[in-house]
């Protein structure tokens, strides 16, 4: 429990000094008013009873995440939405009037921020944003909405006001991408016209349903302009990466990425790579597999002519290569793609190195033979033709790979890393979109949506994810599993090297942008999942709050306990930088200096309806 009381300059409780006795019988009908209403229409209302007095926590221990150390014992004053006076408890005064929370045993550390919602009408989300009281619950103080429209940028205003019970709201516009922006100046002027309509970020994304799909994705000079005109404007741009561009276009445009799994795409298994590769791989797949198989043929018809063996270099050369190459096309993706084994990369490049080696040689032979048999019969000489070509397109595809294999080792990761910080990107991982996406594809959909969490959700949304289509052909969605789960790994993986080499890693869950992705416990999944991928505590928390608000150019209003600060603050009942489970059950949450107990939000969660029994 809690224990809020108002306290006067002799530091005992009592009523408020402007209340005189002539206001006794009103003030007495007011509270019984008061105490009859609905504690959601209460806690809706832009102000409450005390909030013009100072809030001040007592002997709290304070977590202010400018360092990986802790406060102990710290009187927290709040006055008009701001932290005014930190000190120790014993030097600092209480003031005269002031709604006083005891600290003692607790800790106090900014509030969380969930840099990646989707609040638009696509979401399926509450209307007029009421969902927020159920990011507040969970400690999420400021959320970034990353599509949305004027309706988004009246909730914030709304929000700001106090009339809307919720985290603070930063907003993106509509996506920019082509086919809605084609040319640098189209791109310019939508850049320029969210900028002035207020948004606070903007979203680069291909659009995937609607109206306006994208089709090639927005051409080199206009990605150019838009990261350009961004920075001039001064306002910060995520989303996701031009795969079509490359990854030298991202870093030369230091565009910051929306998810870790982005990468895959581009870095890890580059979709120009992928196509030189199979194209190649193929050819030279199904020349082999011709050659070897009329080889064969004519073995059987001159065994069962002469009952003698047949037998001829190039047969046992082609079915070699064969094999070896499906070994290499069909297990190389499946096993070793993003493994980061070792042990398994140097295996698979001792065979293809082997198999070059084979190719080489091979073709030397044919090419020798060819010239000392130019009486041969056409058969033969196609046959060794088709040698020839089939182990040049071979071994010149996976001259090719292997050094993008070795991109999912520790060294390749590592020098990803390095080019990320130094062209200052930022990056979300959203390691709970493909955990989530795993275990829908696993089946256990029910599991997630058994989480109490999902009974604050919209009963129209909940039942939509209850009936997620799952993937009728079997080898389709085990496929699909397999891919999210590799995802997750080397995501897993790329997001700890990116935070050993300095780069900017901020929390984010897509919460309503995909299917079970509920608002708040996603959050709070994204921080167990960072922490099991190797990050301290401290460093996990830094995603939370210290990175988002530099991302957003707002570190000198949120992000840290420290005077000046905008007072969102989030009060534990153990310390987080021991164990962040003490983020599982808040005892409170401040919001924008606004006091309200976990008790508070949840009987306004329950009274607005938000319960579905």
């Amino acid at each position: 429990m809690i224990d809020t009381v108002v306290w006067n300059s002799e530091s005992r409780p009592c009523v408020d000094v402007k209340m005189r006795s002539t206001h006794l019988y009103n003030c007495f009908l007011i509270a019984v008013g008061t105490a009859l209403i609905l504690p959601g229409v209460v806690w809706a209302a832009p102000r409450s009873s005390n909030t013009d007095l100072p809030t001040v926590f007592v002997n709290v221990n304070v977590v202010p995440m400018n360092s990986n150390a802790i406060l102990f014992g710290q009187t927290v004053v709040v006055r008009n939405g701001v932290i005014s006076q930190i000190g120790p408890a014993q030097n600092t005064p209480i003031p005269q009037q002031a709604n006083v929370v005891d600290g003692s045993g607790r800790f106090l550390m900014p509030g969380l921020t969930d840099a990646h919602i989707h609040l638009d009408a696509l979401s399926h989300a509450r209307p007029d944003f009421g969902d927020g009281p159920v990011f507040l619950l969970y400690g999420i103080t400021s959320v970034v909405n990353l599509r949305g429209g004027p309706q988004q940028l009246e909730w914030r205003r709304r929000i700001q006001d106090g009339v809307l019970l919720g985290p603070n709201l930063y907003t993106a516009g509509e996506f920019i991408n082509e086919p809605l922006e084609n040319s640098p100046e189209e791109v310019r002027r939508e850049v320029m016209r969210q900028k002035n309509a207020g948004y606070d970020v903007i979203k680069f994304h291909e659009i995937r349903n609607g109206r306006s799909v994208t089709t090639h994705g927005l051409s080199r000079p206009a990605y150019d302009e838009m990261n350009a005109i961004a920075r001039s404007l001064s306002i910060p741009l995520i989303g996701h990466a031009p795969d079509l561009l490359g990854l030298q276009a991202l870093l030369d445009n230091h565009q910051s990425l929306a998810h870790a799994g982005l990468l895959v795409p581009l870095y890890f298994f580059p979709r120009k790579g992928l196509l030189t590769f199979g194209l190649w791989s193929l050819t030279a797949l199904g020349l082999m597999c011709f050659f070897t198989v009329t080889l064969f043929v004519a073995a059987a018809f001159r065994w069962l002519r002469e009952r003698r063996v047949f037998y001829k270099p190039e047969l046992v050369r082609s079915a070699s290569l064969l094999g070896a190459s499906l070994f290499i096309i069909v297990l190389w993706p499946g096993l070793g793609l993003l493994s980061g084994s070792l042990v398994f990369l140097i295996f698979l490049s001792i065979l293809c190195l082997s198999v070059i080696l084979l190719s080489g040689a091979s073709v030397f032979e044919c090419l020798r033979k060819w010239k000392s048999e130019r009486t041969a019969g056409v058969f033969s000489l196609f046959a060794l033709t088709v040698v020839v070509t089939a182990s040049m397109a071979f071994g010149a595809s996976l001259f090719y790979w292997v050094p993008i294999a070795w991109r999912a080792s520790d060294p390749g990761i590592r020098r990803l890393a390095i080019k990320l910080r130094q062209a200052g990107i930022s990056l979300e991982p959203t390691l709970v979109v493909y955990k989530t996406g795993s275990m829908i594809l696993e089946g256990r959909s029910r599991d997630l949506l058994s989480d109490p969490v999902m009974s604050h959700i919209a009963p129209t949304l909940r039942d939509r994810w209850a009936t997620i289509p799952k993937v009728k052909q079997p080898l389709q969605s085990r496929l699909v599993e397999f891919l999210f789960r590799r995802t997750l790994a080397v995501s897993e993986r790329t997001t700890l090297a990116l935070q050993k080499q300095g780069v900017p890693l901020i929390l984010g869950t897509d919460t309503f942008g995909i299917p079970l992705c509920a608002p708040g416990k996603s959050a709070h999944d994204e921080l167990k999942l960072l922490n099991d991928s190797g990050l301290t505590p401290y460093e996990v928390l830094r995603t939370a709050t210290v990175n988002p608000a530099k991302f957003l150019r707002k570190d000198s209003e949120f992000g840290t306990v420290e005077v000046g600060k905008r007072a969102d603050l989030l009060l534990l009942p153990a310390n987080p930088l021991e164990n962040l489970r003490a983020l599982d059950d808040p005892l409170g949450v401040m919001i924008r200096g606004r006091w309200l107990t976990n008790a508070m939000l949840k009987q306004v969660i329950e009274t607005t309806h938000y319960v579905t029994r």
